[in-house]
């Protein structure tokens, strides 16, 4: 009886656990459309913002700035929400520890970034000087730096991610975070560096874009590797414990390893493993069981005799 009971507690404490997570985990997926919503409503609506030359952080100057800064705060706040849940629900394996920091550095920067602000440059807010700003104010330098360390984060986490999912034998998933992660560092230092003009300012208003979409989805793909674990813990519970190394081929329906594409269930524990059916010899009923009779050595010839 107290065993039940201690069974039942640790279940329940087990399910409030899997449930704070995936909340964590919902955060992380709406930081994305939010973030992408608010910018493009504001690039709609305010006048003199060209995406040509300005960048999403510009928004926070002028007498609308408010709205920019609160998107900052607001998906900044959900992308650390979202890492803690990530930490949360990688308990083993590639990216559960630098996953979920890299991620986390993220969200830190975009709270940087409001505090912050850029400093104005071609021709935003209306009534600044065409082209790019002469000076580069003390605010403006430290926003740079948030940046830097925001945008290197998120890099990072395309790549410790990409491993991850190549270890799992998901190539697909590998390949966006892979694609995700160059295409961001490739427009960071083309704009980075002040020559690529408009170019590289519209390849880092699409890598921004990408690095969202990868965000929510890697959030909501963790979603469901959370549901997954959960109910293997609950076919699993009373019986022997899964080992830790086993949770993500518990969480992945398939496991490819090398060129040979094999599917590899989990095993279970030793005492939930059925026993082999043994075949009955005994004859249905009705039927006579067939008798057989020992071979006769079939008689050589006579040997043959002396004289």
């Amino acid at each position: 009886m107290q065993r039940a009971e201690t069974t039942k507690q640790a279940t329940l404490e087990s399910d409030r656990s899997e449930t704070i997570t995936r909340a964590l985990l919902r955060c992380g997926v709406v930081a994305g459309p939010l973030y992408i919503i608010v910018g493009a409503f504001q690039v709609l609506t305010r006048p003199g913002f060209d995406v040509r030359y300005n960048m999403l952080s510009q928004m926070s100057l002028g007498d609308q700035g408010w709205i920019q800064i609160a998107n900052f705060v607001v998906s900044g706040l959900l992308v650390l929400a979202g890492a803690v849940g990530i930490h949360r629900a990688l308990r083993s394996g590639a990216a559960s520890t630098w996953g979920a920091r890299l991620v986390g550095v993220y969200g830190l920067g975009l709270i940087a970034a409001a505090i912050f602000s850029a400093d104005p440059g071609f021709g935003f807010p209306p009534g600044t000087p065409a082209g790019p700003p002469t000076t580069m104010s003390t605010h403006s330098l430290l926003h740079f730096v948030s940046a830097l360390f925001g945008f290197v984060a998120i890099i990072g986490a395309c790549v410790v991610f990409a491993r991850r999912f190549a270890v799992l034998g998901q190539r697909g998933w590998a390949t966006y975070s892979v694609v995700t992660g160059v295409v961001f560092l490739v427009a960071f230092l083309g704009t980075a560096s002040g020559s690529g003009g408009v170019p590289f300012t519209l390849a880092l208003w699409g890598a921004l874009a990408l690095a969202w979409v990868w965000l929510s989805a890697v959030a909501a793909k963790l979603i469901d590797y959370a549901l997954r674990r959960r109910h293997n813990s609950a076919t699993t519970n009373g019986a022997a414990s899964v080992h830790s190394r086993d949770v993500d081929r518990l969480a992945a329906p398939f496991v490819f390893s090398g060129a040979a594409s094999r599917r590899t269930r989990p095993q279970l524990p030793s005492t939930e493993r059925p026993r082999p059916h043994r075949r009955s010899h005994r004859p249905a009923r009705g039927t006579k069981r067939r008798r057989t009779r020992p071979r006769r050595r079939r008689a050589g010839p006579p040997a043959p005799t002396a004289g």
